[in-house]
């Protein structure tokens, strides 16, 4: 017999692009089939389902968040599930998490660093960090052998970007499809060496045609090129002049164009007038592009993460319609975080978080591999 049918009917399903009214079938965690039911079928006597109205919620895709390094590492066990619980909270339902390694770790070395994980309820990815004295070809390939798709780079001054040998990585990361990110180290490194050691980055990313993120502040010019395939820019870093939500306008006017930003729901904020001007559920469906979708394709589960398709990952929110649309006092900035609090949380078909509820599902998460990061454009 088939596992527990669980039918969501009458719900406005929230995608990257629109809101539309559809009916959610769910069985054995994954979303078997989204249409809205015209006829009514005759089950047999031996079907378990349960059936649910939604029609007073919004159901998005949960949303994915990238971890800082450290972030959930060395804590005990209680304190690991109560930060897991936090982000429940804030409707993210699978997270990605930076793990620093030292030069010294063998396989089973690296692998032990993911042991805090194994109490996970919420599926997890893992992005590797290393020095830049470490990107080298042997210790990229030992990083590929043991299954790791995202690798952030450690980078302190731009002469340590020339000395990596390029030519002889570019051939193994292209076949290997294995995406780099850059992290700059020191608050005492200036802002114009910053920029030197970002576009020096960008120049060998681009020509080599490697997938890259930079989590750094960055000029206009730089970006300006964020429209590349191969550049993926947080919103959260944007320089300061072009986080005055001129890039909320440039999505909402160029509704369907290719973007290649994405962001953490804490560090959304939009402009309470866009509810005034009658665009909130854009301002939702643009949430669900940035926090969820495109960060599943920057880390390369899309789309059994980040979507409401056939064949994804049953992780779903539950918004209440009249909290959203009533958000809209004058001349004040939203925080999205604080606006848009699910009031259900579902991970892969079970309800792990119900009106302030949180519902034990210890070590239920499971390591996503292997990782695709460049099969979609965002």
């Amino acid at each position: 017999m088939d596992g527990l049918l669980t039918i969501i009917r009458n719900a406005s399903v929230v995608t990257q692009h629109a809101v539309k009214q559809t009916d959610i079938w769910i069985q054995n965690g994954k979303i078997v089939r989204t249409h809205p039911d015209t006829l009514r079928r005759e089950w047999s006597s031996g079907q378990a389902r349960v059936e649910i109205d939604a029609s007073d919620y919004y159901i998005l895709p949960g949303f994915l968040q990238v971890m800082k390094a450290h972030s959930l590492h060395y804590r005990p066990t209680q304190s690991y599930v109560q930060q897991i619980q936090m982000l429940v909270e804030q409707g993210i339902t699978t997270f990605i998490d930076t793990i620093k390694i030292g030069k010294w770790m063998d396989k089973s070395q690296c692998m032990y660093q993911l042991s805090p994980h194994y109490n996970s309820p919420l599926d997890y990815a893992v992005r590797i960090e290393i020095m830049a004295s470490e990107c080298h070809y042997d210790r990229i390939r030992q990083l590929i052998k043991q299954g790791f798709r995202l690798i952030q780079i450690v980078v302190c001054t731009v002469e340590e970007v020339h000395r990596i040998n390029w030519n002889s990585l570019y051939p193994l990361l292209l076949q290997e499809r294995v995406s780099l990110h850059l992290h700059i180290l020191g608050e005492t490194i200036s802002q114009e060496d910053r920029q030197i050691i970002i576009e020096a980055w960008l120049q060998y990313c681009h020509y080599g045609k490697i997938r890259t993120c930079i989590n750094e502040n960055q000029t206009k010019d730089v970006i300006n090129e964020a429209i590349s395939f191969y550049h993926l820019q947080p919103v959260g870093k944007l320089e300061e002049k072009q986080k005055e939500h001129g890039w909320i306008l440039k999505h909402l006017r160029n509704w369907y164009s290719h973007h290649s930003l994405y962001a953490s729901i804490k560090e959304l904020t939009v402009p309470s007038q866009f509810w005034a001007r009658g665009q909130a559920e854009r301002i939702l469906s643009l949430t669900v592009r940035l926090a969820s979708t495109n960060v599943a394709k920057l880390a390369g589960c899309y789309p059994v993460k980040g979507s409401l398709l056939p064949g994804a990952d049953a992780d779903l929110l539950f918004l209440k319609k009249d909290k959203w649309l009533t958000n809209h006092s004058i001349s004040t900035m939203l925080n999205l975080s604080e606006v848009c609090n699910p009031v259900r949380v579902m991970s892969k078909g079970v309800f792990i978080y119900q009106n302030g509820t949180h519902h034990s599902t210890i070590g239920a998460g499971k390591h996503l591999r292997p990782l695709r990061p460049y099969n979609y454009a965002m």
